[in-house]
């Protein structure tokens, strides 16, 4: 498993954690930022809070788009439900890497 694979699981895993524990109400959708890195593909920024209106196939088109290799949050959580569709989104996508 490469580095890559073993950060991003660990990042979802936190965030999706943060989410369980936050009781918090949504205030803002997620939204998905470039960051720019010279000579190397972006970083992606989710940030925002969690809601039922948000779409983890936005990161997905953003990652294809993008070529971005690393993924970082910025969230004070929301809706659970949403967040772990985020979390099985970035799942399939570390699979896509491994092949």
């Amino acid at each position: 498993m490469g580095i890559f694979t073993v950060i991003l699981r660990r990042v979802a895993l936190v965030a999706l954690l943060a989410n369980l524990l936050s009781c918090a109400a949504a205030h803002a959708d997620i939204t998905v930022q470039r960051i720019p890195i010279d000579n190397a593909p972006p970083i992606l920024l989710l940030e925002g809070e969690f809601t039922h209106s948000d779409d983890p196939q936005a990161l997905a088109r953003e990652v294809a788009a993008s070529g971005a290799k690393v993924l970082t949050f910025k969230s004070g959580g929301g809706n659970v439900v949403s967040a772990m569709a985020f979390g099985r989104t970035i799942i399939r996508l570390l699979r896509r890497f491994n092949r």
